[in-house]
């Protein structure tokens, strides 16, 4: 197998021409995997992966998302792209387990620690109530769309308290469940950075007079 691999630089301009040489067999795009994508770019999130954008044999076999974010986002981006002549690496493309931010983070009780990430974040960006892709779209640049690594960079800021958080409900859980853990782990982050009352109000929310400090 003969490959080329390299690292550039692509205007909207590139990216639009790119994916005008797409392969018949790729998959439809999903727009709101582009948006959050975009919203990424325009935030300055965006950074260079190990995913590389391929052609084969001239065509577009990988990385059309990427590419539609480039063109919604009206932002140049750096991808890793590989160029080959051997058709049948596209059947292996994307065959491996995507990495979740629960990966990511290498945290006991990770899948938790995720959740409130996400609830509070979409608690911040005054995303609780879902909305639809048009409305979504309109706000790339505002911050208030929420992308992968926000979540990262939100959890990893706030690591310690969100994991001693998820530790104290879900062993709370085991006897008293009013609400799933990673909802009250958020209420519990949320009304804290709120108010000084903090037992009262881990007591009101998880059953417990138990709470830790939170700064």
């Amino acid at each position: 197998m003969n490959a080329q691999i390299t690292i550039e630089t692509v205007t909207p301009q590139i990216a639009a021409e790119w994916l005008a040489m797409n392969l018949s067999r790729q998959r439809q795009i999903t727009e709101d995997r582009v948006i959050k994508m975009a919203a990424e770019m325009a935030e300055g999130r965006w950074k260079l992966s190990s995913d590389a954008i391929t052609f084969l044999k001239g065509e577009l076999a990988n990385g059309q998302h990427r590419l539609s974010a480039v063109i919604r986002a009206h932002k140049s981006a750096q991808f890793l792209v590989l160029r080959s002549s051997d058709i049948g690496m596209f059947d292996i493309i994307d065959s491996g387990k995507s990495r979740t931010v629960g990966d990511v983070l290498m945290v006991e009780n990770s899948n938790i620690v995720t959740s409130i990430a996400r609830l509070v974040l979409s608690y911040d960006k005054d995303l609780v109530w879902r909305y639809n892709t048009k409305d979504i779209a309109s706000d790339l640049g505002t911050k208030r769309v929420l992308t992968r690594n926000s979540m990262i960079e939100f959890a990893n800021s706030n690591l310690d308290i969100l994991s001693e958080i998820a530790k104290k409900v879900k062993s709370l859980n085991k006897t008293i469940r009013i609400l799933p853990p990673s909802v009250s782990s958020s209420l519990v982050f949320i009304a804290s950075r709120k108010n000084k009352k903090r037992a009262l109000y881990f007591k009101l929310i998880v059953g417990s007079s138990e709470f830790p400090k939170i700064d």
